[in-house]
């Protein structure tokens, strides 16, 4: 997954320094959001989670593919993460460095532009902490945890899931875009060489501000 992430961000450099470099548009974006853990335990249930709010920040290209159809990948700081409410209120939050590629549909509308977008999301984990009353862990990440490891809680590095946007971009510039994520990989990690019967996913949605330079 390591090495897809790298090449999607090589790949992507490439495609904006090429010949339509003088048509590629650049951006900086910004969301808040509402974000939610899908937990499952190891028969199969639901556990009942809340969502937590949350933000993510970063760049953005929009480099053209066809008459109104742009390929955008997006550079982030994505934060993720729930809340579990039991006897005691446990806190997640999961600090990703994510890539969305999404397929971009943009026509002019009112003198600005309508925006449709859909696509892949590739992120890797950089940190984060699970706090539990006065009790705050470190969220670490290793695809396969022992009894060895310091005391923490742990998740796979690696995510990757789905992405939808709509939204519109005014005239100045400025983009105002609905966007949902649903996460479709296992982020619970091997515990001493033994795959997890529970499984833990990403998803969320929320509301981000945009300026196209």
């Amino acid at each position: 997954m390591k090495k897809i992430l790298t090449s999607m961000i090589v790949l992507l450099m490439m495609a904006s320094a090429g010949p339509l470099t003088a048509q590629t548009a650049f951006g900086i974006k910004g969301s808040f959001n509402l974000f939610n853990l899908a937990v499952k335990d190891a028969d199969d249930d639901k556990i009942e989670m809340q969502m937590i709010p949350v933000f993510d920040a970063g760049v953005f290209a929009e480099i053209p593919v066809a008459d109104e159809f742009f390929l955008r990948p997006e550079l982030l700081f994505a934060q993720k993460g729930g809340k579990y409410d039991n006897i005691i209120e446990t806190t997640t939050r999961i600090s990703y460095l994510e890539l969305p590629v999404n397929f971009l549909y943009k026509g002019a509308l009112s003198g600005g532009n309508v925006l449709v977008g859909f696509g892949p999301y590739f992120a890797l984990g950089v940190g984060g902490n699970a706090k539990s009353g006065n009790v705050s862990l470190d969220v670490k990440f290793k695809n396969d945890y022992t009894d060895a490891d310091e005391l923490a809680v742990y998740y796979k590095p690696f995510d990757m899931g789905a992405n939808v946007m709509a939204g519109y971009e005014l005239p100045a510039g400025f983009q105002v875009i609905l966007n949902a994520s649903l996460g479709i990989a296992n982020i619970e990690p091997d515990f001493n060489g033994k795959k997890p019967a529970s499984s833990t996913k990403n998803m969320g949605f929320g509301l981000a501000l945009g300026y196209v330079f």
